[in-house]
């Protein structure tokens, strides 16, 4: 496993995560945006329940391709399966009828693990102004279950369990000895592979037994050689050390370039975003801004959102939109055809 996805499993290690899955709004006709509908649920649940890790629409689709999938083609009875895909706790699906002249959101909550529905909820309204005045609404009545409670008592203490034998990591040479492309080879053998299966606790020992001052040295030989991925884990190595701006630069670094590894880099940088969490926009924002200026369409959707739905930054519209339309000009089909980019 890459260094950049197991530091994104870490982070969002400690919250549950919350998916809205593409509302169905095949009876409503063909006026409605069900995408506008979905997002404004994210933006009211998150308010509602802001300790939970709510997945932003952009990263359920990207994670739904990656296993040849699409997301409107994930309703109905396959909503809670789709929501276990996804790796989400719990999994919202909703749909938009017509009925004469009134227009109804049906919306339900499942949790994935046991396949339960937890709550239904219903906006109404004569028009789809009136909808979506009461659309948010249903959304804060909608995850009731899920409202922050007070913090459990601390688990009892148990005895650890015997420690599982790792592989000592290959023996590397030191840095002035190696091209870029090796010194990054060389980074990644220092770093254990099969801690995923471990305890927190053991994986917290065998990674603190890392020599992760020759990584750091390794790693910055190969991205002051082009290598982008490199860039990228040595930014991740500045963000765990809580050196935001140190990871930025290196991030920058990771985008600023036209080649197939360096684009690959940027989509790295804005998995960090992902892993950074809708919930954190204030943090993730920045991240997401230098792989959206370094040409990754997903990460200027992403932002596009925030900007929408003021999420750690200003609420701007016209910025929104003119991110959507970088994130079409991009390549991102789906928010060509959405009333996003008009």
């Amino acid at each position: 496993m890459h260094l950049a996805l197991l530091i994104l499993t870490l982070l969002a290690a400690e919250q549950q995560r919350v998916a809205v899955l593409e509302f169905d709004a095949s009876k409503a006709g063909s006026d409605i945006d069900r995408t506008y509908f979905s997002d404004k649920v994210r933006g009211a649940v998150h308010k509602a329940a802001p300790q939970l890790l709510m997945m932003t629409r952009e990263s359920t689709v990207q994670l739904l391709k990656a296993q040849g999938k699409k997301l409107e083609n994930c309703e109905g009875e396959c909503e809670v399966e789709t929501g276990r895909m996804l790796g989400a706790d719990y999994v919202i699906s909703g749909r938009i009828t017509k009925v004469g002249t009134r227009y109804l959101l049906t919306l339900r909550l499942h949790r994935t693990a046991s396949g339960d529905l937890l709550e239904t909820s219903e906006a109404r309204g004569k028009s789809l102004d009136e909808l979506v005045d009461s659309a948010g609404d249903a959304a804060l009545e909608l995850v009731k279950p899920l409202a922050p409670t007070a913090p459990a008592p601390p688990p009892a203490a148990v005895a650890p369990a015997p420690p599982q034998a790792i592989a000592p990591p290959a023996a590397v040479a030191a840095p002035g000895e190696c091209a870029p492309e090796e010194c990054y080879s060389k980074a990644e053998e220092l770093i254990p592979k099969g801690t995923a299966t471990l305890s927190r606790e053991e994986r917290k020992r065998v990674m603190a037994a890392v020599d992760w001052r020759r990584v750091k040295e390794l790693y910055r030989k190969a991205c002051d050689g082009r290598v982008g991925m490199a860039c990228v884990e040595l930014g991740n190595l500045r963000l765990k050390d809580a050196d935001r701006e140190g990871a930025l630069e290196l991030f920058r670094r990771a985008c600023d370039h036209s080649a197939e590894d360096w684009a690959k880099s940027c989509d790295a940088v804005q998995m960090v975003g992902f892993g950074l969490g809708y919930n954190s926009g204030e943090q993730s924002a920045p991240f997401f801004k230098v792989a959206c200026d370094g040409g990754n369409a997903t990460a200027c959707s992403f932002l596009a959102s925030f900007y929408l739905n003021g999420r750690g930054v200003p609420e701007n519209p016209t910025i929104s939109r003119t991110l959507y339309r970088r994130a079409c000009e991009l390549g991102d089909k789906d928010i060509c055809n959405s009333s996003l980019v008009k």
